[in-house]
C-alpha cells in the first residue's frame, strides 16, 4: 500500500511505515489500521518512536498518520516501544549517532581553529582523525 503523500514529513512518516513492515513482516495497511494485536501494535509502537525520533513531527500528526489516533495513544506507544528491548536498543542507536555527529562537527571546528592558529600539522592530524571517524580512511593510515 502506498501512502498519500502531501508534503516532506508525510513522505518521511511513509518511508518510516513502510521499513517498519518490512522489518516487522507485516504491511503498512495493518499498522495503520484498527488491529490490536501484539505483533501490530509492536510494529505500529516502532513506527510511532522512529517517526518522532527522526522528524519534528508532532505526536497529533503522527497520531493522523497513523490512522487517526489520539495525541495521548501515540505518546504511550513511543513510551512502550522505548521500555522494550528492541526500543532500547534503537535508542542507543540514535544515542550514538548523535554523540557521532558532535564528535564529528567538534573535529572539524578544532581542525579550522588550529588551522587559524597557524597550527597546520595539529590541523591535518584533526582531520585525519574526523575521516577515521567519517569511515572515509581506516584507523591504520591515520597516525597518532
Amino acid at each position: 500500500m502506498t501512502l498519500a503523500v502531501t508534503d516532506a514529513y508525510v513522505a518521511l512518516a511513509t518511508q518510516i511505515i513502510e521499513r517498519t513492515a518490512r522489518e516487522y513482516s507485516t504491511t503498512p495497511a495493518e499498522i495503520i489500521g484498527p488491529d490490536r494485536t501484539r505483533a501490530i501494535t509492536r510494529a505500529r509502537a516502532a513506527a510511532a518512536y522512529r517517526m518522532w525520533s527522526e522528524s519534528d513531527l508532532s505526536l497529533v500528526r503522527i497520531g493522523q498518520i497513523l490512522g487517526g489516533r489520539d495525541h495521548s495513544t501515540i505518546h504511550y506507544l513511543i513510551g512502550r516501544h522505548t521500555v522494550s528491548d528492541a526500543g532500547r536498543a534503537e535508542q542507543e542507536r540514535i544515542t550514538r549517532q548523535r554523540e557521532h555527529g558532535r564528535l564529528y562537527a567538534g573535529l572539524e571546528t578544532a581542525a579550522q581553529l588550529a588551522e587559524l592558529a597557524g597550527h597546520h600539522a595539529l590541523a591535518a592530524d584533526l582531520r585525519a582523525k574526523r575521516r577515521v571517524i567519517a569511515g572515509e580512511i581506516d584507523a591504520d593510515r591515520c597516525e597518532p
